[in-house]
């Protein structure tokens, strides 16, 4: 994953696993991230377009807010809360067209846990 993004959007997507709430929401501003990082709001403007691009977050306004976005990282990269609500993100990822375009890097000693978990229960997720 980080050979194919910028240094800038490397640090953003670390700190947005870093500071991710259950169902990999993140809620913080661009002025926080951009606080945080010690990086330009500009900068932290191109690097969560080019996250968006890549399928690896989603953007939504958040809803009780509507002039702040809301972020969720693709629960194919790592997911943070109960399984089943995994699906409701997956679907979103889904509907956007990303989900399917994203797939985390892997090597052979590396398991691909949602796999696992269906050969496991048998059943599609």
């Amino acid at each position: 994953l980080a050979r194919a993004l910028s240094p800038t959007a490397c640090k953003v997507i670390m700190l947005f696993r870093a500071v991710c709430k259950y169902e990999n929401k993140i809620e913080h501003t661009t002025k926080q991230i951009s606080k945080i990082l010690g990086i330009s709001r500009q900068s932290i403007y191109r690097a969560i377009k080019e996250l968006l691009e890549k399928g690896i977050i989603l953007e939504f306004k958040d809803e009780a807010d509507s002039r702040r976005n809301v972020y969720y990282i693709n629960p194919e990269s790592q997911w943070k809360g109960k399984i089943v609500n995994s699906l409701e993100i997956k679907a979103a990822f889904d509907e956007k067209g990303m989900f399917s375009e994203f797939k985390a890097s892997q090597n052979e000693n590396q398991i691909d846990l949602i796999d696992a978990i269906q050969e496991i229960k048998g059943e599609e997720f």
